[in-house]
């Protein structure tokens, strides 16, 4: 009984699985006018959530609220970290972080039971491994783009550094200057600038937003430059002479960094050509040598 009805549930959730790619398709299809109007706007983003329990969005509808429903608090609010640290924030990107996290889910328990042929238990293990993978495999992704715009953050931002001097030293005060560079750049050092900004605008002293920021960020070059404004700031040094070393400084070590990656290719390049190239060289040279030594020790 069960091995005849088994071919129908795989085609039941497999079914299932592919309506849920297509919805999730046609809802990205009709949010991109959406999403070109919001990255017209200003690039000011509140940086996090102010309450411990941050909200799901409602207009994601069931598979949202079925992922908010799996995790609890404190899961959720490593997950906003996490979206944070990747530069989206908001109800919305907790959303939909949840229902790709559902979607995926369900995509993995759709394969899993292709396992099922292999016997029960089998299938029934393969399901629960596939879909808890599937489950977790956003958060790596989500991860691993964090670090990703970590490293853009440290490429970008003696520039960032440079042009923000150049709007202080032309008479700008230093908020007016930190929303033009915002304004005027992409990436993520904008986006944090922006952020900055948003939370001075709500309320905060500079002090309080520039420690908030160099507590949330794990950019080192952005923390360095956070801490040597927040000196600034109690010593009452001219900002345009530390924004200037920084800058240089920041350059410096970037090339440094450049020139470090360059040296380690040779290390890594090691291992690759000794599994790769030296086999075949050494097949290429001793082989004719074997073979008659296989030759002549056949005709004794």
């Amino acid at each position: 009984m069960f091995s005849s009805l088994l071919p129908i549930a795989s085609a039941l959730l497999v079914a299932l699985a592919v309506a849920v790619i297509s919805m999730a398709l046609v809802r990205g299809l009709r949010g991109e006018p959406k999403r070109r109007v919001i990255e017209a706007m200003p690039k000011y983003t509140v940086r996090g959530y102010q309450d411990e329990t941050p909200a799901v969005s409602e207009d994601l509808g069931l598979l949202a609220q079925l992922g908010a429903n799996l995790v609890n608090n404190k899961y959720r609010i490593w997950l906003v970290q996490t979206l944070a640290r990747a530069g989206q924030r908001g109800p919305d990107a907790l959303s939909a972080l949840l229902a790709k996290k559902v979607t995926y889910a369900i995509i993995g328990a759709a394969f899993g039971l292709l396992f099922l042929s292999q016997g029960i238990v089998t299938g029934l293990i393969a399901i629960v491994l596939v879909t808890a993978a599937g489950f977790g495999l956003p958060d790596l992704l989500t991860v691993s783009e964090g670090q990703t715009r970590d490293q853009n953050m440290e490429f970008a931002l003696p520039d960032a550094i440079d042009l923000l001097n150049l709007c202080v030293e032309s008479g700008l005060s230093f908020e007016n200057a930190l929303a033009r560079v915002s304004v005027g750049l992409n990436g993520p050092v904008a986006e944090e600038f922006g952020a900055l900004i948003n939370e001075m605008q709500l309320g905060k002293s500079r002090i309080e937003a520039m420690t908030a920021l160099a507590e949330t960020t794990r950019s080192k070059g952005l923390q360095r430059f956070i801490t040597s404004l927040l000196q600034v700031d109690r010593l009452g040094v001219p900002i345009s002479g530390v924004l200037s070393e920084q800058a240089a400084e920041m350059r410096a070590q970037r090339k440094d960094k450049a020139r470090e990656q360059g040296q380690k290719v040779t290390i890594k390049i090691l291992m690759p050509l000794m599994f790769c190239f030296l086999p075949a060289m050494f097949v290429v040279i001793l082989g004719p040598a074997v073979w008659q030594l296989v030759q002549a020790f056949s005709k004794i």
